[in-house]
């Protein structure tokens, strides 16, 4: 992701399909299982709900989906990048 050079690296908020991009993630739910693994979020039977120790590095945005509202995070790129870098290099 190119950054235009008026937003500083702290600012990048990502939504789940932005970030499995960032990592060659095909599947946001792969993401998002990544994301469980690291106790940022869990899932409730029906959607993935972030954790507290999520709340400082996420933003919740409406969209609209088949004429209705509804809402997913965006994720700090700079929060939460260092936590699946260091996931990663344990496994690679």
């Amino acid at each position: 992701m190119e950054i235009p050079d008026n937003i500083k690296e702290d600012d990048i908020m990502l939504n789940i399909d932005e970030l499995a991009k960032e990592y060659g993630i095909s599947h946001t739910n792969d993401m998002n299982r990544l994301l469980r693994h690291l106790k940022l979020q869990s899932w409730d039977g029906k959607r993935w709900v972030p954790t507290e120790k999520a709340y400082e590095m996420i933003e919740k945005y409406e969209f609209n989906y088949r004429n209705m509202i509804k809402h997913a995070y965006k994720w700090n790129k700079s929060k939460v990048k260092p936590l699946l870098d260091d996931l990663f290099s344990k496994y690679s």
